[in-house]
């Protein structure tokens, strides 16, 4: 059996031009490495937000055309912000990976959910996973939280109201991440994000506009691009008119 090695390391202390080098030298490095380097960049959309004209998107473009040994494995959460990297002309790394889209979870997710709180003598209706699973839009992060308040409070079975107020706690204790956020935002991106959250479909009705007190639709188009630019807000995978939460916790908190 071939023996793996990883390491890891820091930037943060370096000015930018410092940081720079540090990364190109770095690249350079793992023609050095062996016959077989992986280099996996998680969230790897958030290189877009760096303010650097894309220079790191172009150095990365350099290095994988450069180095013979080594693959590359991007991933990340925001399939419409890695979509625009990898399929915009404009940017360097366009047309420079293999897109692979992974599946959603199925039944056997649920299925496992139930197995393991059985483990520890739990009984969870089946419907109520379904409930947890469509709450938080399958975040795993999400579920094991969930799962793990339900689990300390030493219950004996969980039912679709369980996951409810679980949830509700949970949302409190990110209560003043989310106000704050919130409270960051122009009035017509609040109301926009309460609309998405407690409306899901058709924002653009008249009477929902008047409702969440948006002057128009153009005027809503133009909070939900800057959501979306945001990272808040993701129209990807949903019907026209519709939006999804990246946080899909905010969308609840705000219906309370």
């Amino acid at each position: 059996m071939k023996r793996c090695t990883s390491f890891g390391f820091t930037l943060s202390h370096l000015a930018e031009e410092d940081t720079k080098t540090a990364i190109q030298d770095l690249l350079e490095s793992l023609s050095s490495f062996g016959s077989n380097v992986i280099v996996a960049l998680d969230e790897f959309q958030k290189i877009s937000e760096i303010e650097d004209k894309g220079w790191l998107e172009a150095t990365i473009r350099t290095h994988i055309q450069k180095l013979k040994n080594t693959s590359f494995l991007f991933t990340g959460s925001r399939k419409s912000l890695i979509s625009e990297m990898l399929h915009n002309p404009a940017r360097p790394l366009y047309r420079s990976c293999q897109v692979i889209d992974f599946p959603k979870f199925g039944p056997e997710f649920t299925d496992w959910v139930i197995h393991r709180f059985a483990t520890v003598g739990v009984k969870c209706e089946k419907k109520a996973v379904e409930y947890l699973r469509k709450l938080v839009q399958d975040t795993p992060n999400y579920v094991q939280m969930v799962c793990f308040h339900l689990v300390t409070q030493a219950r004996n079975k969980v039912s679709s109201k369980d996951i409810k107020e679980v949830l509700k706690t949970v949302a409190r204790q990110n209560a003043y991440a989310y106000q704050t956020l919130l409270n960051s935002l122009p009035l017509a991106q609040q109301r926009a994000l309460r609309l998405a959250a407690n409306e899901k479909q058709s924002l653009f009705q008249k009477d929902l506009l008047a409702k969440y007190e948006i002057a128009s639709a153009p005027a809503l188009h133009s909070s939900i691009k800057a959501l979306k630019t945001k990272g808040i807000l993701d129209e990807e995978g949903t019907g026209k008119g519709s939006v999804m939460f990246d946080d899909p916790l905010f969308a609840f908190w705000l219906q309370r």
